[in-house]
């Protein structure tokens, strides 16, 4: 409130603007938190005017206000000759110590010095003359630099306002020059001496932010010279947009950041909107375990038609349609194991998923709770436990007699109801424990909070799922009903008309609820008088929910503490209201709870299966294999290696003939046969357990577990593999079409619609169903089949019913004469009839996943002389005629290409005599220093193809020292060299470090050294 008259004055019209003193509009603009650069630039300021704290006025500085770190960013924002800071008291010493510290003593009147009565004398808002520092403390500024030109002074010549020449900017030893203390007019008009001041100075500060600070302190007499700045270009218009496209998986989130991944949606929008694929720009964001927000962006420049065409050809179906037709036609849905199901540009309908976790554990304290590090530690954990987006979840925690409550919300979109299901059981398996207890204690040891873990649970009864409301014709779920029935004791009257009050009747339902953790909406309540008891009649009525939630709850209510929590509750609503009624006792009537209706049993998701077998020297005990701790290590780094969230694993570890024996099963939910089968083959492969092996040590090292494991195999014959059967519905439409073009039947884009019809008039994702249509009299037969993975029976039941309804061939031509005026067929749909005799249902044998070749592009022999390329390679796409090899090296260490040690080497290898196309080898090499830690970015910016250590003298003996290259960078290099076109070139014992395998180098070689055959 201090300055708060400022603002108004520097925005009126009257003063600022095309009408007033100054033609330059002002307007203000606050900045929320930290000062940063990019606040400032998104912010688009010129002058920033700093705001104290009455702690700041003092000569001390405190930072109280505004903080070093802002402080920092203020000055690199300020190099910017055309960006002026106006501050104030001791912030002058903040940016440049050249100043001293404000002190209090100025003695008035103050007055301008030569060049500042050019400024505050002379402006456009009239003279200032000399004026008094309001206030008690009166500040000056006793020392200033050369390049600070005093503008205004006090008595005895003490600066009180200077302009930084080479800041651009002007510092004032008193803030209250500028408040109503000092002298300004509690309005919005510039009259009184202070607010001329304010005006002046302002004006001058916008001469700066044009024209960029004066040269000198002389600039009043002496004209200088600048030199002109180009004109800004006209900003490149860019177009952007975004769609949903659903996944028939839980997205591997690796895949994200993927280039070769992200060219599928850049090829695909391009080629619909018929622009260059190299120009557009694609990030792709998690929005739901199986549906991507793809945002697309590229620039207008070199596309020939307009925005405005733009916006109309994105907002057409058509686009959606074909965007979703060429993803599945790419060839990375094919390499990544892939299915684009569905692609739109409305947000899918969002699910909820909620509950409360009870987590036991030491070392937590209250004031952890306002952590935000650990608030995100345990939001992160509970997300990657689950495969779920972070972003999706909300936590709320509680410290209650040593238990850390978390009450959580996800809120996830494009998941449906079979798939929340699956979500809210998994919560509900040992397997979701062990795996939240390992990564909560991997994410909390990261941020340097040490607690300890001894159990997870999820509180009885507290799990809720909401899904989306049905499309209109879906049926809806069979809910699983509860009822029972409380007896109550009363001991003041209860009138008919009170049992028949709406209000009065939701009392009971609002406490029976809230008690189980469910909607108020999801209880009906009956409610009848006999003699002095109330005899509550209740009936629970839950969508969404697993037999084992159903189980909970049932026992809640059963429970002793039902009753009294009940009324606790009831108290509770009685004293809101505006009803009188005293209830002394409340209890469940014995016998009256059961189950009403009991959910259908869910299908089992697709489950793979495998064991492995470890070799260990040291012993494992009984303790270790009952151990949660123990058992997660093994459960998070199998999980890793699949590509799964922890909680999709189950395993049992035991001890079989002196080896440690895990049997594990991954559920992967929503999996199709083709991921099953990539996962299978995965497991199969001669790298799984190796690799397993290697994070499992990696956990081991973290957990303080003392265990050798010194080797890792899979047992032979132990991967099973369970893919749910699908049900299935077939039938045949006859179709009248006009004109009817035989080569149309074979017409993808053609077959598609007719997909897309039925899908929709189903309500099932296009891929669900395959399409064969035939030509017979003038008609077109559409014998089509509908999949759905993981059915139950009343699933298929209710598929049926919806394809043998009025309906649905209805909605069926409706859409395909829509479709046709969409994907601009010049054909007419006549009518559309459903053949009921072809209708069947069936569940057909598990299908066996295809066998794929070795090679899908092919094959070739290599034999040992294509390692020594004397000429170049033909027919090799890596490395064609004008090839670059290019060696990367760490930036420490004497021995090596950045030191002296190894320095002739880079010479010789670059060396076009050597290596280059007149070379022994006909491939160019040239070097490239990575500095600081080696990661896999920064092996990709430099296109690197071989990486050759470089070492410290530390590095050279037996133990190893990570001197020139830390063990965070060994781990970036293995992962880097995992493409098969990447070389390490390693010394000493860091062969150990990626592999431990190898042992420690060792002293003592005898020499001559020869070479192997």
């Amino acid at each position: 409130m201090g300055a708060k008259w400022d603002l108004d004055k520097l925005t009126n019209a009257k003063n600022f603007g095309a009408d007033g003193k100054v033609v330059y509009k002002v307007q203000g603009s606050k900045i929320e938190g930290e000062i940063t650069a990019e606040k400032l630039q998104d912010k688009s300021c010129d002058i920033f005017q700093m705001s104290l704290e009455e702690a700041d006025a003092g000569t001390p500085l405190k930072f109280s206000a505004l903080s070093e770190a802002s402080i920092d960013a203020l000055k690199k924002w300020a190099d910017d000759p055309h960006h002026v800071i106006l501050g104030f008291q001791s912030f002058a010493h903040a940016t440049d110590d050249r100043y001293s510290l404000a002190q209090p003593g100025a003695k008035d009147p103050m007055e301008a010095s030569k060049l500042g009565g050019s400024i505050v004398d002379s402006g456009p808002f009239g003279a200032v003359g000399k004026f008094n520092q309001g206030g008690s403390w009166k500040g000056t500024i006793d020392k200033v630099p050369a390049n600070a030109c005093t503008l205004i002074h006090d008595q005895d010549d003490k600066p009180i306002m200077v302009l930084d020449v080479d800041l651009g900017s002007v510092f004032v030893s008193d803030v209250d020059l500028l408040t109503t203390l000092g002298g300004i007019s509690e309005n919005s008009e510039i009259s009184a001496a202070n607010d001329r001041l304010l005006g002046n100075l302002y004006a001058f500060m916008i001469g700066i932010v044009c024209n960029g600070p004066p040269a000198d302190c002389e600039f009043m007499d002496k004209p200088f010279t600048v030199c002109e700045i180009p004109s800004k270009p006209e900003p490149e218009q860019h177009f952007a947009g975004h769609v949903f496209v659903s996944i028939g998986m839980t997205i591997n989130l690796e895949l994200l950041v993927d280039i070769h991944f992200k060219a599928a949606f850049a090829h695909s929008i391009s080629s619909v909107l018929k622009i260059d694929a190299s120009s557009i720009e694609i990030d792709l964001q998690l929005v739901g375990p199986t549906v991507l927000k793809v945002n697309y962006k590229f620039s207008m420049s070199h596309v020939v038609v307009s925005v405005k065409k733009l916006e109309v050809q994105v907002a057409s179906p058509k686009f959606s349609l074909e965007t979703l037709a060429m993803l599945q036609s790419s060839k990375q849905a094919t390499e990544f194991a892939v299915e684009f199901t569905d692609c739109v540009q409305k947000t899918p309908p969002a699910s909820t998923l909620g509950g409360e976790l009870e987590i036991q554990m030491t070392g937590v304290s209250a004031e952890m709770l306002s952590d935000a590090n650990f608030v995100t530690s345990i939001r992160q954990s509970l997300a990657v436990t689950l495969g779920l987006p972070a972003t999706s979840l909300e936590v709320k925690l509680e410290l209650v007699h040593g238990i850390l409550t978390v009450q959580f919300k996800f809120t996830v979109i494009g998941i449906q109801l079979t798939s929340l299901n699956v979500l809210a059981h998994q919560l509900e398996k040992p397997s979701f424990a062990i795996g939240l207890v390992a990564v909560i204690q991997a994410e909390t040891t990261s941020i340097g909070i040490d607690v300890k873990i001894t159990g997870v649970a999820i509180a009885e009864g507290s799990l809720s799922c909401v899904a989306p409301p049905p499309k209109p014709g879906t049926p809806a779920p069979k809910p699983a009903k509860v009822g029972g029935t409380l007896e109550l004791q009363l001991s003041s009257k209860v009138t008919a008309d009170m049992l028949r009050n709406r209000a009065f009747v939701s009392m009971f339902s609002i406490a029976i609820s809230t008690k189980l953790g469910l909607h108020a909406e999801s209880v009906a309540v009956k409610l009848v008088l006999v003699g002095n008891k109330l005899a509550v009649n209740f009936e629970l009525s839950m969508p969404v929910v697993t037999v084992s939630m159903v189980s909970s709850i049932t026992n809640t209510i059963k429970s002793a503490s039902f009753g009294n929590g009940f009324l606790t509750e009831l108290k509770k609503e009685i004293a809101s209201s505006s009803f009188t009624l005293t209830v002394t006792a409340a209890s469940l009537k014995p016998g009256s709870c059961e189950v009403l209706e009991k959910p259908e049993p869910l299908p089992k998701p697709p489950v793979v299966t495998g064991t492995l077998q470890f070799d260990i020297k040291s012993s494992v005990t009984a303790e270790m294999l009952r151990s949660q701790t123990f058992i997660s290590m093994f459960a998070v780094s199998i999980a890793a290696k699949l590509g799964l969230p922890a909680s999709a694993l189950a395993l049992v570890p035991k001890l079989v003939g002196g080896k440690l024996v895990v049997e594990f099963e991954a559920t992967v939910a929503d999996a199709s046969a083709a991921v099953l089968s990539a996962m299978t083959s995965e497991i199969k492969s001669q790298n799984f357990a190796g690799g397993c092996l290697t994070l499992i040590n990696k956990e081991l090292t973290a957990s303080g577990f003392s265990l050798d494991i010194v080797g890792a195999s899979l047992k032979p014959g132990s991967v099973t593999t369970h893919m749910p059967k699908p049900g299935v519905v077939t039938g045949e439409m006859r179709i009248e079409v006009k004109p009817i073009a035989v080569d149309m039947l074979s017409d993808e884009r053609f077959i598609g619609m007719f997909s897309l019809s039925i899908a929709k008039g189903l309500h099932v994702a296009a891929n669900q169903i395959s399409l064969k249509l035939e030509a017979s009299a003038g008609l077109v037969l559409a014998q089509f089949k509908v999949s759905l993975p993981g059915a139950t029976v009343s699933m298929v039941g209710d598929l049926t019913a919806r394809v043998i309804s009025k309906g649905f061939a209805t909605s069926c031509l409706a859409e395909l004469q829509q479709q046709v005026q969409v994907m601009g067929f010049h054909i007419e749909i006549v009518s559309l009839t459903l053949d009921m005799s072809s209708m069947t249902t069936k569940e057909p044998p598990e299908p066996k996943p295809a066998t794929e070749p070795e090679c899908k592009l092919g094959s070739k022999t290599i034999e040992f002389k294509d390692y020594l390329p004397t000429k170049v390679y033909d027919h090799n796409d890596y490395c064609p005629s004008d090839r670059v090899i290019v060696v990367c090296y760490n930036d420490k260490g004497w021995y090596g290409l950045n030191g002296m040690g190894a320095k002739w080497d880079l010479d010789k290898l670059t060396n076009a005599k050597n290596f280059g196309a007149d070379g022994k080898v006909v491939y160019k090499v040239q070097g490239a220093k990575i500095e600081g830690e080696i990661t896999v970015e920064k092996l990709q910016d430099k296109s690197c193809d071989i990486f050759q250590m470089s070492l410290e003298e530390a590095d050279a003996t037996t133990p190893l020292k990570f001197s020139a290259l830390s063990k965070a960078s060994i781990d970036e290099l293995k992962k880097w060299a995992e493409d098969p076109h990447h070389v390490v070139l390693g010394f000493q014992s860091f062969a150990h470090a990626t592999d431990d395998r190898y042992s420690l180098a060792q002293p003592g070689a005898k020499n001559p050294m020869e070479a192997s055959k």
